[in-house]
């Protein structure tokens, strides 16, 4: 008796230490995983405002949390407060090497690549005709006499890099309604050209006869861009970021929902090569274990 007694108390003792190692809001029976969204003018989001309520839906459906819908916030101080270990996750950002060093990333949904942008009537002078497209940006940036305006944000490494090596005069606006004001440039002339997700040019401009502006693929940014959350790196982040994982991964398996609002973002500018290229994505993340 005094053996069992024993071996009783050494177990009760390894529970509360267990207890003392979690965090008080992973001791709870319902772990809140709030998910902040950028608080950006309706014209600046990447995507339309309702694809992320949309999503925040889905992702609810497959973690036995609540998940929660914070206050947006503009993403200079959602960042901060992910660099600062908040318990909050933000979706609604592409990955990036800076980032990483501090918060860990959950991929969501694919995105179209970006896209050169030019006014209609400069066609001919500066891409020629569909039968060339894709281009390269190195056409439109190796000509010294040209101008282009684009937005302070997370670049591919290979379009980074053109940029920095660019003969053209290259401006980089950032600040609120950046999207829109950028293209506003590029209307009174005040550019020649810019870079931009389709989903963009899908929120802006509805449909085609609205929009004063071309299109066109790139050779450097043939690949899909993941949508994603980042979650910050801290004990109570690494959990929200695993449950969150294990939702995006079986969204993934089932896709035909998600597959729907990446649709709708994308509007008129998702062909039918791209709409392969998006279940392809799927696929392959399909074959990938969730971490």
């Amino acid at each position: 008796m005094p053996r069992f007694r024993r071996y009783t108390t050494i177990a009760v003792r390894m529970l509360a230490l267990c207890c003392l190692l979690l965090p008080p809001q992973l001791m709870a029976e319902e772990h809140e995983l709030p998910l902040l969204v950028p608080d950006l003018p309706p014209s600046e989001r990447t995507l339309d405002p309702d694809f992320f309520v949309q999503l925040i839906h889905l992702l609810q459906t497959q973690v036995s949390h609540r998940v929660l819908q914070g206050s947006a916030e503009p993403v200079s101080r959602l960042l901060q407060r992910l660099e600062a270990g908040e318990d909050a996750c933000v979706l609604g950002l592409l990955r990036s090497p800076q980032r990483d060093q501090y918060a860990q990333f959950v991929p969501v949904a694919p995105l179209l690549p970006m896209q050169a942008v030019i006014r209609k009537n400069e066609q001919s002078a500066l891409v020629g005709s569909p039968e060339d497209w894709p281009i390269s940006i190195q056409t439109l940036l190796d000509n010294p006499d040209r101008h282009g305006v684009l937005i302070e944000r997370v670049y591919t490494p290979a379009l980074q890099q053109a940029l920095s090596d660019a003969q053209a005069t290259v401006e980089f606006i950032g600040g609120a309604a950046s999207s829109q004001r950028v293209l506003a440039m590029l209307e009174r002339q005040r550019g020649d050209f810019t870079l931009e997700f389709p989903a963009v040019l899908q929120r802006h401009y509805p449909t085609a006869q609205q929009q004063p502006f071309i299109s066109v693929p790139l050779q450097e940014a043939r690949e899909l861009i993941e949508l994603g959350l980042y979650c910050p790196r801290s004990t109570w982040g690494s959990y929200s970021a695993d449950a969150l994982m294990q939702a995006s991964a079986q969204l993934a398996r089932e896709p035909a929902a998600i597959i729907r609002l990446v649709k709708q973002a994308h509007g008129r500018y998702l062909h039918t090569d791209d709409l392969a290229q998006v279940k392809r994505y799927f696929a392959a993340r399909r074959q990938t274990p969730a971490d």
